[in-house]
């Protein structure tokens, strides 16, 4: 995953944590993919292509931050992303909402892992760090 540096006036490095960037990416793609579906529901088809095109940027965006080198985690979302947007670019060319739905579906509890993720990270809920190992007590570190 990425961590974005927004460092701040006073030469201060803030560190967002990937879970928080990507929930930010979810609620945009989901905002987006709901629009859609209103859209092709009205069959306002300006709107559902559109909207649909924004959250496939986003999901293009989620694929651009996984970091492949931590494991099979990132690959399955790897798999689930390209999935969305196959789903998305059938849904587009046959006006299928069922499947914008679907991957509503999946974002959303992508979404919720994520926000799960994020509150457990923040200051508050961290654990404490773990004492010296026990072949370090009573020895000058």
């Amino acid at each position: 995953m990425v961590a974005a540096d927004t460092g701040s006036r006073c030469g201060e490095t803030q560190v967002e944590t990937p879970p928080a960037h990507l929930v930010i990416l979810y609620d945009g793609a989901l905002r987006f993919l709901r629009i859609a579906l209103e859209g092709l529901q009205r069959r306002d088809f300006r709107t559902h292509g559109v909207n649909l095109g924004r959250a496939q940027t986003l999901l293009c965006e989620l694929i651009a931050g996984l970091d492949l080198g931590a494991g099979e985690g990132a690959y399955n979302l790897l798999a689930t992303y390209r999935y969305c947007l196959q789903r998305l670019l059938v849904a587009n060319a046959e006006d299928r909402p069922e499947y914008v739905e679907e991957v509503i579906g999946l974002l959303a509890a992508l979404r919720e892992a994520g926000d799960s993720t994020a509150a457990s990270l923040r200051p508050g809920n961290l654990p404490a760090p773990p004492g010296p190992a026990p072949c370090c007590i009573g020895k000058a570190l």
